[in-house]
């Protein structure tokens, strides 16, 4: 189980929420549900409605873009202070991706409601978040123009 001080640390370290001063990082804290699955598990496939985003405290999860549940050929594997699922909870569209847990994995999660409030509290989250999915459409250029 994460105690409050693991979530507001974990917080504070994780790219997605650590550019908010720590008072507002522990009124964040307060509002996480922690989750936990085994390896094996799959926490979202292709499809599903898109409600929450995770913070990853342990383990790991890997992103594929088959939905073949089989198929495991992953895009990205993220680790501790990783966060994934923000894509739905921005656009209210379905999940475009699956995620894996690879290894047993404690996740903070938060719902699209909360999450809406937090950005107009914190545009900054916003700013964070629009930096990574940046960067994140450059890997993915780099790899279009290798590929052809």
């Amino acid at each position: 189980m994460i105690d409050f001080l693991e979530k507001t640390l974990l917080l504070k370290h994780s790219r997605l929420f650590g550019d908010i001063d720590t008072e507002d990082i522990q009124s964040i804290a307060e509002i996480l549900v922690e989750d936990f699955y085994q390896e094996g598990d799959r926490i979202f496939d292709i499809g599903d409605t898109s409600d929450q985003c995770y913070i990853i405290q342990s383990g790991k999860i890997g992103i594929s873009l088959h939905e073949a549940q089989d198929k495991k050929e992953f895009v990205a594997i993220l680790e501790k202070g990783d966060y994934f699922g923000e894509m739905g909870i921005l656009d209210n569209n379905l999940r475009s991706a699956t995620a894996h847990v690879i290894e047993d994995v404690q996740l903070i999660s938060i719902s699209r409601v909360q999450f809406q409030n937090i950005i107009q509290q914190h545009p900054e989250v916003a700013v964070s978040m629009l930096t990574r999915m940046n960067s994140i459409i450059r890997t993915l250029n780099n790899k279009l123009a290798l590929a052809t």
